[in-house]
């Protein structure tokens, strides 16, 4: 996998962030480029990034899709809220999101009291 940077932005092949995210793929995936466009680094590593990466799935189409790596950092469930109803963005992996339906767990716990 090449991957570059754009200016101002360090992360290298070797950081432990990438070597976990590329043993993420699942059999067939393929991906050819990772453009990293903004990192955080402390302790002397990479601990977030985001970027755009160009991916083949085992069929063989192109995936131009949008990266968000975290490492060893405390996981973030953000809720908005948007005319009075409350949504939760949910990350369940950290792999090439290729718009797959899934069905997840509800979380069941909800502000301050068990969910249905």
């Amino acid at each position: 996998m090449k991957i570059s940077c754009v200016p101002g932005v360090q992360v290298s092949a070797e950081d432990e962030l990438l070597r976990n995210w590329q043993q993420q793929f699942g059999e067939g995936w393929d991906v050819q480029h990772l453009l990293v466009e903004s990192a955080v680094s402390w302790g002397g590593q990479t601990r977030l990034a985001f970027g755009r990466a160009t991916a083949i799935d085992p069929l063989g189409h192109q995936h131009q899709v949008a990266v968000f790596l975290r490492g060893a950092t405390v996981d973030i469930l953000p809720v908005l809220e948007a005319n009075g109803i409350e949504y939760v963005v949910l990350v369940e992996q950290p792999r090439v999101p290729v718009g797959q339906i899934v069905l997840p767990l509800r979380p069941a716990w909800s502000k301050g009291r068990m969910s249905p």
